[in-house]
């Protein structure tokens, strides 16, 4: 951002109202920003409408500005999802949301993210159960659609932890019928209780484009119709017609990150617009401390779908080569499977060539380890909040169990990570103590 431009945004919110009306409670929910230090900031108090969000500014005025999906009954200081011990948080409401995006920034991808908005409309009116309420162009390279459950018995389950778990499991359900129509929409919004979303009014800090809620007959039209009737700031770059001809940069290890482009079939693997940088933590899937043994660690195949359908086909690899029981995390719908069985690399290899899944193997014959994403994915509309929740241990016992060698390792990431396992005493350890662990900002 140009120096001459860090007072737009002070000029923004001091000279028009962000309108909250749309939300049925304002004050039950989460609203979070980034200021110009880059520094992420969550409501201390209570927003009502646009005076009280002007007090909880403090007087530094944000570059972006997000609100939660959900609405909550106390949405200050809400403990993490994982979090325990912490007394459950009383989701009141959650508000639907798919995000289409289409990088990179520029008329050609707006059009398309355009038409796969209505083609996603014209497909929850016709088969699905929901209200919608509105279509938002979030200010940069997409579009936002908004629905609400008419059935609202699942938030009337008295414990609130199985309700959290109940939505979230509708919301994944949902999602997946939504990929298995072919609509391509960000999979880390729509099931995450959790989610914060660009809020309608609010400037957007690359594009000083206004995210703005649009009527839905104007996704009929020319995006250039549409985008002259959305506010831009005094030095909004102009959004070129074409994208740049160079190639879109991939982020490796993805997982079950954002979907900004479309997924690779099987390792979820995505473009990923450059200039949102993202840091995750990763673990390498060598045993350290021996000179050729691995484990079996990866995000399922996007191809196997999400959720309960995911860990069915993984169930099956398992079975098939006889692993032992493995352990499972979930987030958004995707799952990490860890097999901590100690293995030569070859063995593998092979295992994953006979399930198909080519780009595991030939990373592992090309490198000889992976690092796979171990962590929630933190970048400009996120949070560490949306974090990996364990599952827990499936599978049948090996009739091989006698001479299954875990790796020590890994042993330990899946204690860190929330899953006790308890190994037989007639298996061997191998590997050192040390995790091969690291932080990497991608963008």
């Amino acid at each position: 951002m140009s120096e001459g431009s860090t007072d737009v945004f002070e000029l923004h919110y001091t000279s028009s109202k962000v309108d909250l009306s749309w939300l049925e409670k304002p004050t039950q929910h989460q609203f979070r920003w980034r200021n110009r230090n880059g520094k992420w900031n969550t409501s201390k108090r209570r927003v009502r409408d646009h005076a009280t969000l002007m007090k909880a500014f403090e007087g530094q005025f944000p570059t972006d500005l997000f609100v939660s999906t959900s609405s909550w009954l106390d949405p200050i200081g809400l403990p993490r999802l994982s979090d325990v011990e912490a007394p459950a948080p009383i989701l009141l409401d959650h508000l639907i949301v798919f995000d289409i995006d289409c990088p990179p920034l520029c008329m050609e991808r707006l059009e398309e993210a355009k038409v796969t908005a209505l083609k996603l409309h014209a497909h929850v009116m016709e088969h699905e159960d929901l209200e919608f309420l509105h279509a938002v162009f979030s200010g940069s390279k997409g579009f936002h659609m908004f629905y609400r459950d008419k059935d609202r018995r699942v938030f009337s389950i008295p414990d609130p932890r199985e309700r959290e778990q109940e939505v979230r499991a509708l919301r994944s359900a949902l999602l997946q019928r939504v990929l298995d129509a072919g609509l391509e929409v960000d999979t880390r919004v729509t099931a995450d209780t959790r989610r914060i979303i660009r809020l309608p009014g609010s400037l957007h800090g690359s594009s000083l484009h206004q995210c703005t809620i649009v009527p839905l007959a104007s996704l009929e039209q020319p995006v250039q119709d549409l985008l002259d009737a959305v506010y831009r700031a005094e030095g909004a770059p102009i959004i070129p017609l074409k994208a740049p001809q160079t190639p879109h940069r991939e982020i490796a290890d993805a997982g079950a990150g954002p979907q900004k482009a479309k997924a690779d079939k099987e390792t979820g693997e995505i473009g990923k617009d450059a200039d949102q940088p993202q840091f995750m933590l990763e673990v390498s899937t060598h045993v350290h401390g021996t000179k050729d043994r691995s484990v079996m660690l990866f995000w399922l195949p996007s191809s196997w779908g999400i959720g309960q359908q995911a860990m069915e086909r993984a169930m099956r690899l398992v079975e098939d080569e006889h692993l032992g029981p493995c352990s499972f995390w979930e987030q958004g719908g995707r799952i990490l499977m860890l097999c901590p069985q100690a293995m030569p690399r070859s063995q593998l290899i092979a295992i994953y060539r006979r399930h198909k899944l080519t780009i595991r193997a030939k990373e592992m014959q090309k490198n000889e380890h992976e690092w796979v994403r171990v962590s929630a994915i933190y970048d400009e509309e996120t949070s560490w909040d949306n974090e990996i929740q364990p599952i827990g241990i499936y599978g049948s016992p090996s009739h091989l169990s006698e001479a299954r060698q875990f790796s020590r390792p890994h042993l330990e990431l899946e204690r860190r990570m929330g899953v006790a396992r308890e190994v037989e005493s007639s298996s061997s350890l191998a590997g050192s103590e040390h995790l091969p662990l690291r932080i990497v900002s991608r963008g």
